[in-house]
């Protein structure tokens, strides 16, 4: 589903704003958090739903990281070695699906073996998003500790340059914006992907 696509302007995008403004009205800052990684989780897997579980996977990794990071606070020997792990965890994943295929033709010309790992597809935004990954392990290395559900909500929706109207709706929901400015904005925006 691309910003210009019809379902996502005449279906995705009016069901998550009116969803958005009816959870904003009764201001439950959670739930809309929930509402918009529900909606971006959403977004993200219908390009492609198998890389969901990757997300998630690349998700709860981080956040266990994090947790024990926050843990072994007392221990800054141990804490550098979680955050080193939790850096390569993320650099091997990435690294996985952006040079594996490059490092196997590699492989195969100076060796003349027949190294192959199949078709590897690059999943939309992981560069990106593993590099926020990372930063939120060296933010809760540093000590600034965010809860699952808030940093998740940040870390999914502003995952592509590309997201502006999600971008908005976090703007939004972090800010005192009236509604009217919100549906201002996010019209001007979705005429601007528009055309």
């Amino acid at each position: 589903m691309l910003f210009n696509s019809y379902p996502f302007f005449f279906a995705f995008l009016p069901l998550t704003l009116v969803l958005f403004l009816i959870i904003r009205r009764f201001n439950y800052p959670i739930f809309i958090n929930i509402l918009l990684i529900a909606a971006s989780l959403f977004f993200y897997a219908w390009w492609n739903p198998k890389y969901l579980v990757l997300l998630i996977f690349s998700i709860v990794f981080n956040y266990s990281i994090a947790i024990l990071i926050n843990k072994t606070w007392e221990q800054p020997w141990w804490r550098k070695v979680i955050l080193i792990i939790g850096i390569s965890g993320n650099l091997l994943l990435l690294g996985y699906f952006k040079y594996a295929g490059f490092f196997a033709k590699v492989v195969n010309e100076l060796s003349g073996s027949q190294l192959d790992f199949g078709n590897i597809v690059l999943p939309l935004g992981i560069s990106f998003f593993t590099l926020q990954q990372v930063s939120y392990l060296i933010d809760a290395y540093r000590g600034k500790p965010k809860n699952l559900v808030s940093s998740h909500t940040w870390l999914r929706c502003l995952s592509s340059p590309t997201s502006l109207p999600v971008r908005l709706c976090v703007t939004a929901s972090c800010s005192r914006n009236s509604p009217r400015g919100l549906i201002k904005k996010l019209t001007i925006s979705l005429i601007w992907r528009w055309v």
